[in-house]
């Protein structure tokens, strides 16, 4: 089976799936090609210039297309046997104009492809709800929740022997999903009761957004910025915090909590915050007083996040994600 893998990169939960796809998929097929947007080539084990979706799917050089995220923006000829993975609908919930108009060029490959992954129940509940309300949803179109994985460094940490202190927060506070303001405004009530430090770590690119909304609610002294973390170093630093105060809007799917409790640190989410439920089982979950009560007694009884939460998040492996992958590629192309 010869598969051409498209992403928009390889940063955030997004790109760490593509790039999850491309070094493991290599291992199992004689040619696999990835296709960044824009028509570079990423990938691997043979290669040759493949410049865009047209020419992958007319020229026969591949039997299968994966869009591994559904905004990359890449227009599917008709007839291309391809699939394409839903991470979420936020585009359309939280874009601009120009991230709408991504969205419906999404639509119309949604249109063109035979297969859907989804990253989350709730994603593909969302999509369905949306498809339906607009007289497009195809119920022929084979599809499955492959849930993502734990990235392998914070399965190599221990989490039951680290002392713990102050609280973190890991992702890309440019993305509207995200509650920067809202982190910050939890964070300022916490720092009133409680001598502690936020450990934020995001991109570079981000960073002078965390320090405008610190400055703003009077907690920048108190914000240690962590930028462009490898996972080794990730892994290593959340296992020393008291807890993950993930403070948000949505997540697609959020790797965050599952890789927080993996090396034993609790998570707490606000209940307002679209997350899935997979991914969400052993956080707690609290309104804004709620989290703030929560990260005290966090603080000041540090814990790790027992024994069932840690095995649990552990479950969520690359190695599983990736089989599941590869079987629906096969029942995919068995099933045409």
């Amino acid at each position: 089976m010869r598969v051409a893998i498209a992403a928009q990169g390889f940063k955030g939960g997004t790109g760490r799936y593509a790039k999850e796809l491309i070094n493991r998929l290599g291992r199992s097929y004689a040619l696999l090609l990835g296709v960044e947007a824009g028509g570079g080539l990423t990938s691997y084990a043979l290669s040759f210039p493949i410049m865009s979706a047209r020419a992958l799917a007319l020229k026969g050089h591949v039997d299968l297309i994966h869009l591994t995220s559904s905004y990359v923006p890449m227009a599917l000829p008709t007839g291309a046997r391809a699939v394409m993975t839903w991470h979420d609908l936020f585009p359309l919930r939280y874009g601009s104009a120009a991230d709408r108009a991504l969205f419906h060029l999404s639509m119309r490959n949604y249109r063109r492809a035979i297969g859907m992954i989804y990253s989350s129940d709730e994603t593909r509940d969302e999509l369905r709800a949306y498809a339906e309300s607009h007289e497009v949803w195809d119920g022929s179109k084979l599809q499955s929740v492959i849930p993502l994985g734990v990235a392998e460094a914070f399965l190599r940490v221990d989490p039951y022997s680290s002392e713990r202190s102050d609280l973190a927060f890991v992702g890309l506070v440019h993305n509207k999903h995200k509650d920067l303001t809202g982190l910050m405004r939890v964070f300022s009530y916490i720092r009133k009761r409680r001598d502690c430090r936020l450990h934020v770590f995001t991109s570079r690119a981000d960073s002078r957004l965390v320090w405008s909304e610190s400055e703003k609610f009077g907690v920048r002294r108190d914000i240690v910025l962590h930028v462009d973390l490898s996972d080794d170093l990730l892994a290593l630093a959340l296992s020393h915090v008291a807890a993950l105060l993930h403070v948000v809007k949505a997540e697609g799917f959020g790797l965050p909590i599952l890789e927080s409790l993996a090396v034993g640190t609790p998570v707490l989410v606000p209940s307002s915050a679209r997350i899935p439920r997979t991914t969400s089982a052993y956080a707690t979950v609290a309104d804004e007083s709620g989290l703030v009560d929560h990260a005290i007694e966090l603080l000041d009884n540090p814990h790790h996040a027992g024994v069932a939460a840690v095995t649990y998040a552990r479950g969520f492996t690359w190695e599983r994600t990736v089989k599941k992958t590869m079987d629906f590629y096969q029942d995919l192309l068995s099933a045409r």
